[in-house]
């Protein structure tokens, strides 16, 4: 016999927040951006600012537990990196820089992810 789950939300047993994923490796946020550090999708990602060419910071909706996530991203131009030094990855958001094919920090449309627990 087949089964059907229809749901609209899922929430915590308290009713008052997301179904935390335990003992699963799922992204815990991601974002396409923009040259000029607008998002142009994302989840959990609440905003973004341009710190110069080919830098942008990014802000979390919901805080990683700690800076020790993990990341990595693409851009039209060669490679996004990320988090350049812990004063750049926080848990509440982290800093990207986009290097092209010639080492210089380049404004292009990029995209990256991060994996690690949510607090």
């Amino acid at each position: 016999m087949t089964s059907v789950l229809n749901v609209d939300t899922i929430a915590n047993k308290a009713g008052s927040g997301p179904v935390a994923l335990t003992k699963q490796y799922a992204a815990k946020a991601w974002v396409n951006g923009d040259t000029d550090a607008s998002i142009l999708d994302s989840n959990n990602v609440s905003s973004s600012s341009d710190a110069g060419t080919g830098q942008y910071i990014y802000n979390f909706t919901n805080n990683m537990v700690n800076a020790l996530y993990a990341g990595s991203g693409t851009s039209e131009a060669g490679a996004v990196i990320f988090g350049l030094n812990s004063t750049n990855k926080t848990t509440s958001g982290c800093r990207a820089r986009n290097v092209n094919h010639a080492d210089t920090d380049s404004d292009q449309k990029h995209g990256f992810i991060t994996h690690g627990d949510l607090a």
